[in-house]
């Protein structure tokens, strides 16, 4: 009698066992999960930050250099559909200056905001802040060159305060004081 109860709750796990486990058509394909896409044109492309939209829209932000032109690095933004299709591309900066793109935020009006920097000449490096509307358009954008021309005045990222931007970075020039800066020594 032991051995038959010990039989049946034998048979009975292994029937448990095996219809419980995953079969090939119970396992999702990962591969309908994600997908890789190359975004940009001829030349190098880099990306530096996202922002994913709730309607599943991304936009990226990043670097472009062409390799078919002279120009030099530009600023790239691009809104890409869930599926990474792209719905539209911009490029913004001096094409005879080089530009690098560092943080990009949605603001709580709607807007996009960026932060850069760009290369005004050897060793000299000035940030660069522009506020966009969703289509990428150029609202607004402005500099930051705290010393005139003479070292780097490098962003990092930014984010929006209740009247405006902050942005953080560094400068090489020790000396520099901006506007509004006090000595904590």
């Amino acid at each position: 009698m032991k051995t038959t109860l010990q039989f049946i709750f034998s048979l009975i796990l292994v029937v448990v066992l095996i219809t419980a486990c995953d079969t090939a058509s119970s396992i999702e394909d990962p591969n309908t999960n994600y997908f890789v896409k190359y975004i940009g044109g001829d030349g190098d492309q880099e990306g530096v930050d996202m922002i994913v939209n709730a309607d599943g829209t991304t936009y990226l932000f990043g670097n472009t250099k062409s390799s078919s032109t002279n120009a030099k690095q530009q600023l790239y933004l691009v809104l890409v559909d869930e599926f990474g299709q792209v719905i539209w591309e911009r490029t913004y900066g001096d094409p005879n200056l080089n530009y690098e793109a560092r943080d990009i935020e949605a603001t709580n009006d709607g807007r996009l905001v960026f932060v850069g920097n760009q290369e005004t000449g050897p060793g000299n490096k000035d940030i660069i802040i522009m506020t966009l509307d969703l289509n990428g358009v150029k609202l607004d954008s402005t500099g930051f060159d705290l010393n005139a021309g003479g070292m780097d005045e490098v962003a990092n990222t930014v984010s929006q305060t209740l009247d405006g931007f902050i942005v953080s970075g560094y400068t090489k020039d020790v000396n520099s004081k901006p506007s509004g800066a006090t000595n904590s020594s």
